[in-house]
């Protein structure tokens, strides 16, 4: 039995959801979808902390696109560019089967000030 290298619908709809409540800042909305692991060692207010860093080196955000999704074992990675005013990071985003989020990276893709490079998309 092959493995889909498709990533199932509802996940996908997931990673959007979580996509523009970060870059929304709608914290409770990511946090619902945090696995057991996840909800103890990332409080609302770390997620805001680093957030505010963010925006304070990027400025606001402006759109998210979508880049790749892959499995991982029994995980599916969901990477997502977030643009801002002045760069690009990228939102990963590891899902279980069940749509629980058990990882959030968000990573610097441009040094602050930089536009994204054309041939990044």
């Amino acid at each position: 039995m092959s493995e889909t290298t498709e990533a199932p619908a509802f996940l996908r709809g997931i990673a959007d959801e979580v996509t523009s409540a970060i870059r929304d800042q709608r914290n409770s909305d990511v946090r619902r979808h945090f696995s057991l692991i996840m909800r103890v060692a990332v409080s609302e207010k770390k997620m805001r902390k680093v957030w505010d860093d963010v925006v304070q080196m990027y400025g606001a955000p402006l759109d998210a696109k979508h880049l790749r999704e892959k499995r991982r074992g029994r995980f599916w990675v969901f990477d997502r560019f977030i643009d801002f005013e002045n760069g690009r990071t990228l939102l990963s985003i590891t899902l279980n089967k069940r749509g629980r989020i058990y990882g959030l990276f968000l990573i610097p893709v441009t040094v602050p000030g930089e536009a994204p490079s054309p041939d990044i998309s």
